[in-house]
């Protein structure tokens, strides 16, 4: 065990910190009891999640032309202080998605900026309304003031079911 003098607070008294070569302070779990400095993105699907995917994958099954199907997110803020989303759009992956299809769109948050105050979450739905029975995808991207993760992302993908076509 090694002990650390750090400071002299007053004659013949001082602070002494020992602590064993290779072991941590256990008196404080410091990410729970602190929480993340500033806000925390994390965007939730089911039991998947980015961070710390990067890139949550989501295939939706066939969905008849006369319907819509809706893919449910939760958009969790695990930090400290309020995440202000800036924005909520629809965008491509050069790999998985080159082109974004118009046939999905945001129903949940009304606007495209929103405010999720510390420790807690809101939801965000993305409906799928295919026009064909073409596959159609597209990434969801979320741009907050978090400044680890600025930007969250999704890749939906959907089919059209047209029986007969």
């Amino acid at each position: 065990m090694r002990v650390l003098r750090l400071a002299r607070l007053a004659p013949l008294a001082a602070l002494t910190v020992a602590f064993a070569v290779g072991s941590s302070f256990s008196g404080c779990n410091c990410d729970s009891d602190l929480g993340h400095i500033g806000p925390q993105a994390v965007l939730v699907h089911g039991t998947d999640k980015t961070p710390p995917l990067k890139l949550l994958k989501v295939g939706l099954d066939p969905t008849p032309l006369t319907q819509t199907a809706n893919v449910e997110f939760s958009l969790e803020n695990n930090g400290n202080e309020g995440l202000i989303v800036t924005d909520i759009a629809f965008g491509t992956d050069s790999d998985l998605c080159p082109q974004s299809s118009g046939a999905f769109s945001l129903v949940a948050p009304s606007s495209t900026q929103v405010t999720v105050a510390r420790g807690s979450k809101t939801p965000v739905t993305v409906a799928f309304a295919p026009t064909s029975g073409a596959n159609n995808c597209t990434v969801l991207e979320i741009h907050s003031n978090d400044a680890d993760h600025p930007v969250l992302r999704a890749l939906i993908t959907g089919q059209g079911d047209a029986p007969g076509l």
